[in-house]
Parts: C-alpha cells; structure tokens; sequence
C-alpha cells in the first residue's frame, strides 16, 4: 500500500512537471566556478585540547587546495578568557605546500584546572575559502583535571612512583575483581579487569574503573580513600528493548537527594569488597535499587557468618518457655554466636550490638541445638536475635519472629483446613496454579482477619526446593466482605539463585499503603477483593494491549527482593466452610525438577524479562 502511494505521488509530481514545460521555459543557471586557493580547516583538528601549565603553546593546522605560491591567510579569532592566549593574525603557506600549521601560545601558570576555554577561528578572506569544507573552526581548550593514569596493579603504581600505601586493589600481577548483579541483571561476572587512579591535587580523591561492566561498558566508581566511602554518578549502562538507554547509578544520585545513610556505597581496602546501592533507571522509573557487590581477587575473606535456624518454641517440665534455635555452623573468623529472646519491635542490629559489646546478657550458642529463655511476661509477637561476634562488635545478624502466647490468650481460633490457589509463584514463573490445603485461622477479636498458616510449607508442591524459611502464615484483611485487603507482607520464601525473599500485596492494598487513595475510593472503583459464599477472591486487572506480549492480566503486585511485578494470576482462598463445595479440592503436585529448571532458566535473563512482566512498577521503587 506504501509503495502505491509513493508511486502515485512521483507520478503527480512528473505530471505537475510536464503541464509546466508547456507554458514556461526552465531557466539554467549554471554552478559558480570555485576560485582562490580554497582554504579549510582539517577535520582532523580536535575539538577539544587538553593543555598542560608547564607548556606554552600548542598548534593548529590549516590546509588548502591550491598550492603554487607562497601566500599569508588572514585568520579571526573570538573566545573566551583571551588575555592567556595569543593567536596569529596571519598564517603562512610555503609555496608548494597545502598544509601548515601555526603556534597559539598561552600562558599555563594562569589556566585554572578544569577552566576550560571556548574559542572560534574564521578565514577572513573569503575568496580563499573552500566552499566544501570547514571555515570556521570551534573548539575548548584548558587545563584538565590532573590525575594519575589508570593503574591496574601495585607493581606498575608503585615503579610510576606512587605511595605504594595508597594502593587499594591488592598484589595481583594484574586487579580483577567478580562483580555480582541482582537488580537489572542477575548472576557473576567474574574476572573483570579493574584499574585505579587517584586526583592530584586531592589524595583522598580517587576513582576505580572497572571494564567491560554490565552491556560490555566500563563503571567509573568515585572513591573517598578516607572514608571508604564510594558514589556511582549517573551513566550509561544498556540499551533496553521497551525503553531505550538505561542509566545506573547509586541511590542518592537516582533520588536527587542524600541517601547514603540508608543505602551506603562502599568499598573496604582491607577485603577487596565494594557494597554498592544502586539504581538502574529510565525516564518512566526504576528497575530496581538496592545493593550489588564486586569482590577484588586476591584478598582474603574473613568469614563471620552464622548459619542458624528457628525451631520453634520449647517449654520444659517446669513450664519455663523458650524458643529452639539450631546452630549449624558458624565463620572461622567469629569468636562465638550469641542469642536472645527481645519483642519483634526491636531492633534487631541493635541487640545484637549490644549483646556483642556486653550491654545486656544473651546465650552463647554451642553447635546443635540450643534453647534460649523467654522472660516471664513476654507474649505476643516476639523475635529471637542471632549475632556472630569478633573483637567485641556484631559481626553478622540473623533474627526469627515468631509468636508465644503463655503469658496471655491466643487471640487466633483454627477454623480448620481451607484451600489456597497460589497465583503468586506460577505468575513469575510460568506454571500452572495450584490448589492445595492449608490451615486458616481466625482472629477472635477481629472477625473477618484470617491467616493463610504455611502457605509454602510442606503442602506447597514445591516445598524442599526453594521453602528454606517459609513464613508462618500470611494475612488477609476480610473484615469488610466487600472490601478485601492483602497488605503488603514478605512470604518468607527463598528462590534458588536469586533473592532470598518474597513478598505480597493485592493491588488494591499497595495503593492503599502508599496513601494513592482511601478505601471508600478503592472499594467504589473495584480495586478491592471480595468473600463470595466462603471463597476469597482479588479483582482481576489488564494491563498492555490484548493480543500482544505486553498483555497480562493481574490481581496483585509481586516483590521480588527490591524489585517489584505486576503479577499473581488465580489468586484465591477457600474458607474451610466452603471446601465442600468446590470441586478443585484435591491438592495438586509439580515435579519439583520442573520448578527448578524454571528458576535457572530465568536468572538467566535480564530482569526486565523474567517472568510476566509487563514493566518495570515504579511506584514500588521512589524512595520520596
């Protein structure tokens, strides 16, 4: 059709042509006749030149066609800060020659570093001039930051005459370090080269630069070597399918506003380890934000960590309660691990702080299993601290919530065994939904709260695959049967090879829990979930054009670590009052193989193409 229409037009415009010629003679006018010795400008003259203050001058070339007599061009010059330069007012050719250059001195003691200076030289005489080639020539010159050059190892700092003290990347004949992606890709690059170089005038200033980074572009890092301290300003990173360039940078430079406190950048010359808290991000928003780290090679690695779980609470024949914790293992490099029952509103950092300097009195652990006190009185929901301890600090923090309810009633009445259609899991993942029997529990003093008991325990087809740490339960505000609500929640779940939880909330609720709009309004526009003869169902919502890949329809939005879905397709409660009546109430099983090659598969691939994802969900990831 395109190809018609086009043809159509050049036949009007051949015919438009013909009627002319019968009524007007065309009228010739021939080309000007190039004349003179048609001067250009090269373009092999920079746009930019970098001058050095202990130099004076630098050159410019000029060129020219014809070549049979000595001539003298008159040149102009406009531009900044002229009084520390001085330009020619005439330049010289050779008879015989079409190249020249001339000198343009200047005076370095007086150019500030970084003052970079715009200028704009024109051949006057314009019967000379090349009519097919550049006139006027623009450029910047100054003095340019002075740094060291890149270095990339101890051996070639320390020979260019460097403090070998001031070299952070370690002995290597050659730094390379492995980088660890978790928000816009995931999985290791390994063997990076990785190169230093440290700001002249300011020993504490430096960056690191590490190559081939991310889409095979490298990443500056700006590095305080006083403080550690390290920043990622904004740069390009990749090009996405959906959104064309994506920039990373760390938070604070995303947000336009100082975050660092909450999402620190830093690099430890001691370890080789660099924490970063970054963002990749678009026009529309982010694809995520929260940490990634590099580990420079050739370092030794202390190990702190303690490797506990949570086994539940024990009450012994004197009645005293305690929560069960098994110590599998903890780092060679920890002095011990220490434990302590608090309220689930502590800080757990800050316990564990305390319990590491002396400040209050836990329980040292031993390998195996361990019972640690719950004081007379403590009930409700309570957390159990973990804490490696090294040279008096807290070294590595692992806390476990549960609830213990031997100082007061259990507010919570078992209405028996329900059934749970998990549309959470296979919408990220591309399989099936499963209906499966959990525990459902009631709140006495709030009718219509229930709780999901171990939605992704052992009923959960995929249990002992990628349950580690399932949640208790999760929890459904359906004290309004018109208004159903799942505030946002962490499930407890941890993937194979990706991040170590997930978390839910139904769409209506996230809106809700951002202050987007009042129930009333949710409820009125149809935002919010319902209890229709005992089944707890979410509205169901489209997104993307019908027909297309961007097409999904969706109940709920899916965390995943610091990133954010739309997702959960079938989400769906039965309440055990209604089990009998529906027909789905035989719980289905997955080879868990399946699962498994599912998730390697997409921890493959970009994050912006895992699972079903639409888009990115930027609401979920401003942090004003």
């Amino acid at each position: 059709m395109k190809i018609k229409n086009i043809f159509n037009l050049a036949l009007g415009l051949v015919l438009a042509a013909g009627f002319a010629s019968c009524t007007d003679e065309p009228e010739y006018t021939p080309a000007s006749q190039v004349s003179g010795m048609q001067v250009y400008f090269p373009e092999t003259n920079p746009s930019v030149i970098n001058l050095e203050q202990k130099d004076s001058s630098f050159e410019i070339e000029l060129a020219r066609e014809v070549a049979d007599e000595e001539a003298g061009i008159a040149i102009a010059v406009t531009g900044t800060n002229m009084e520390n330069y001085s330009f020619p007012h005439k330049v010289f050719f050779p008879a015989g020659e079409k190249t020249t250059k001339f000198a343009v001195n200047y005076e370095g003691s007086k150019l500030e570093y970084e003052a970079m200076d715009t200028f704009a030289i024109t051949v006057v005489d314009e019967q000379n001039v090349s009519p097919y080639s550049i006139s006027k020539y623009e450029f910047v010159a100054g003095v340019p930051a002075p740094w060291t050059p890149w270095i990339s190892s101890k051996a070639e700092w320390t020979a260019a005459g460097y403090d070998a003290a001031a070299w952070p990347l370690g002995d290597a004949k050659k730094a390379t370090c492995d980088y660890t992606y978790s928000l816009y890709w995931a999985g290791v690059d390994a063997g990076l080269n990785i190169s230093f170089r440290q700001y002249l005038l300011d020993p504490t200033i430096a960056q690191f630069k590490i190559d081939n980074w991310g889409s095979g572009v490298p990443l500056i890092i700006d590095y305080n070597t006083v403080t550690h301290n390290c920043q990622v300003a904004s740069q390009y990173c990749a090009d996405n399918a959906n959104y064309g360039a994506v920039t990373v940078s760390d938070v604070s430079y995303w947000q336009g506003d100082d975050f660092y406190a909450s999402y620190p950048c830093t690099y430890n010359p001691e370890t080789g380890l660099f924490v970063l808290n970054v963002s990749y991000w678009v026009a529309e928003g982010s694809f995520g934000y929260g940490p990634e780290t590099c580990q420079v090679a050739g370092f030794y690695i202390p190990d702190y960590s303690v490797d506990a779980q949570y086994l539940g609470i024990f009450t012994d024949k004197e009645q005293k309660a305690f929560a069960q914790i098994a110590l599998n293992g903890l780092g060679v490099d920890a002095e011990k691990a220490v434990a302590m029952v608090v309220t689930a509103a502590d800080d757990a950092t800050a316990v564990a702080d305390a319990l590491a300097a002396g400040e209050v009195t836990g329980t040292d652990l031993v390998v195996g299993y361990n019972n640690i006190a719950i004081e007379e009185g403590m009930t409700g929901e309570l957390q159990v601290v973990v804490a490696s301890v090294a040279g008096g600090a807290a070294m590595d923090v692992a806390a476990y919530k549960f609830e213990y309810y031997g100082g007061g009633a259990n507010p919570w009445n078992s209405l028996g065994m329900g059934l749970y259609t998990d549309g959470i899991i296979p919408s990220m993942y591309k399989l099936s939904s499963e209906t499966y029997e959990v525990e459902i529990l009631e709140n006495n003093e709030t009718p219509g709260l229930y709780r999901v008991v171990k939605p992704y325990g052992e009923a959960w087809p995929h249990a002992g695959y990628n349950a580690e740490t399932p949640a208790d339960y999760f929890e459904i505000d359906a004290t309004d049967a018109e208004g159903v609500l799942v505030m946002p929640q962490m499930l407890g779940v941890n993937l194979e090879g990706g991040d170590t939880a997930l978390g839910f909330a139904s769409y209506g609720a996230y809106m809700y829990n951002a202050g987007q709009a009042t129930l009333e309004q949710l409820k009125g526009a149809g935002y919010l979930g319902k209890v229709i003869d005992g089944v707890i169902k979410l509205p169901t919502f489209a997104n993307g054009e019908e027909g297309t890949d961007s097409y999904m329809e969706f109940q709920g939005v899916v965390y995943y670590g610091s990133k954010a879905y739309y997702g959960c397709e079938g989400f769906k409660v039965v309440l055990p009052e209604a089990v009998a009546d529906q027909e789905e109430n035989a719980p289905a099983k997955i080879a868990a193989s399946k699962f498994a090659r599912s998730i390697q598969r997409i921890d493959r691939t970009p994050i912006d193409k895992k699972a079903k994802r639409i888009k990115p969900f930027f609401g979920l990831v401003n942090l004003k």
